[in-house]
């Protein structure tokens, strides 16, 4: 076999086949028959395609930068639908639990910051005057703090069994004359009355529709149209708050009891 005469980068005569038997070929003919590596230069192709069973990775990466446009099917063995998605359309599908703290956003009562599916005006939010509100439907009914609870004015609270409850029958500011009431057939616990334009408190000792003092400011009665004073009393099965004294008087009445 006569090798070709090569000189200044072309040959002087033509190759025969035979000069290439055991070289790679443009049309693959041939196949490597050693690991090939191609130095510092590049290998541009259309497609890349893996016969390497399953075992064995395919192919291995030493660097570490991230690579543009790479879109995989599977992330360490785990299809996307494996994965929450932060904008919430993949929830999670069973209970998570974690070693390190969840934070949320401030929220409102209109937004809570914890709510639920269906009812995102429901829930609990944090404010910039550090309480812990609770909302229902976009409404605050409660709030927690470093002092405790309080039921926000014009709210009830009660523990189921009607062992303890709790009603405010009267707030704001108040015409003369004006009558706010709560209906409830009478019980037996405390009806505290309050003004806070006037400083003036009353307690008294309720037993099923019996008012009885027990500390009573002289603002305060428990008669109907008594004149020029705050009367608290049962009327028609429910119980009432008269003010007689005069306009934008801020009173409040509550029931505790059973």
């Amino acid at each position: 076999m006569q090798n070709p005469t090569y000189k200044k980068g072309f040959f002087t005569s033509a190759p025969s086949a035979e000069a290439y038997l055991g070289d790679l070929r443009a049309d693959g003919t041939v196949a490597l028959t050693a690991n090939w590596d191609v130095g510092s230069y590049t290998l541009t192709a259309l497609r890349f395609i893996s016969d390497q069973a399953t075992g064995t990775a395919p192919f291995t990466v030493a660097s570490t930068t991230v690579v543009a446009n790479l879109n995989a099917s599977l992330l360490g063995g785990n299809a996307a639908s494996a994965f929450v998605k932060v904008d919430g359309t993949v929830p999670l599908t069973a209970a998570w639990t974690t070693a390190y703290p969840l934070y949320f956003p401030v929220g409102s009562a209109a937004a809570p910051s914890m709510s639920f599916v269906g009812y995102t005006n429901t829930g609990w939010y944090y404010n910039t005057a550090g309480r812990i509100y609770a909302a229902v439907g976009g409404v605050n009914i409660a709030y927690f703090y470093s002092g405790g609870m309080t039921i926000e004015t014009g709210k009830n609270f009660s523990i189921d069994g009607g062992k303890i409850t709790s009603h405010v029958i009267a707030n704001g500011d108040s015409d003369t004359n004006e009558i706010d009431s709560y209906t409830f057939s009478g019980g037996y616990g405390l009806v505290i009355a309050a003004c806070s334009t006037d400083s003036a408190t009353a307690v008294w000792r309720l037993e099923a529709t019996t008012l009885t003092a027990i500390s009573v400011n002289a603002a305060f009665t428990a008669t109907k149209d008594n004149a020029a004073t705050y009367n608290v009393y049962f009327e028609s099965g429910a119980l009432k708050l008269q003010n007689k004294v005069g306009d934008n008087k801020v009173v409040y009445v509550g029931f505790y009891g059973i």
